[in-house]
């Protein structure tokens, strides 16, 4: 399952993307196999944020929650994750933000471009996952099939410096009022979540 991370792209905006449904853990914890701990676990709230106009030495962000606003609207164009990407959450999202921001680029071309870890997946009793790859390192598994995992927020932040220099801003381990105050300011924002918006029971 992916902990919680945001990335926030220069434009209008409210959270607009929400990344994956929740997925099974990178790491098999059940009664028999001790859990291996993630090198690369994450706390539960880390977000990523895009620079206003081009300028790199001034985050398109804004701490605190004073006047917030009690609603902020971003009209993006959806796009379709399936068929073509079961596990592409992650660049459909970027590919929709992208596209809000002015700079649509096609899910297909993020998912050939995006970093990989390509770590193969090692299998314990029962087709338990006792280890894989890193997603703060680059996409692991099969972004298009299946064993698929996904890629967390430094090498998204990384890709989107590829095609847009300079404007990401990684926002984790920020308080969450940042990312409400950055949305407030017309920014859009990419959040890694769970489905429901609760925390995690099963995270190793």
């Amino acid at each position: 399952m992916k902990p919680r991370v945001a990335y926030v792209l220069a434009g209008l905006c409210v959270i607009v993307a929400t990344g994956c449904a929740p997925r099974p853990p990178l790491y098999s914890a059940d009664n028999t196999d001790a859990a291996v701990p993630h090198p690369s676990a994450q706390p539960a709230t880390d977000p990523v944020a895009l620079n206003q106009a081009g300028n790199s030495d001034q985050p398109a962000t804004a701490t605190g929650a004073d006047a917030l606003p009690p609603s902020v609207r971003l009209d993006v164009p959806a796009e379709k994750q399936l068929p073509e990407l079961p596990n592409g959450c992650e660049v459909t999202s970027l590919s929709m933000l992208l596209t809000a921001i002015g700079h649509p680029v096609d899910k297909m071309t993020l998912a050939k471009e995006e970093p990989a870890d390509t770590t193969p997946i090692a299998y314990g009793p029962g087709q338990s996952i006792v280890f894989w790859g890193d997603p703060n390192k680059g996409f692991v598994g099969k972004v298009d099939g299946s064993p698929g995992y996904g890629i967390y927020h430094g090498p998204i932040a990384s890709l989107i410096n590829q095609i847009l220099p300079g404007k990401a801003v990684d926002l984790s381990g920020h308080p969450f009022t940042d990312l409400l105050a950055t949305v407030a300011h017309q920014t859009p924002v990419m959040v890694w979540t769970t489905a429901d918006f609760q925390p995690t029971s099963d995270w190793v």
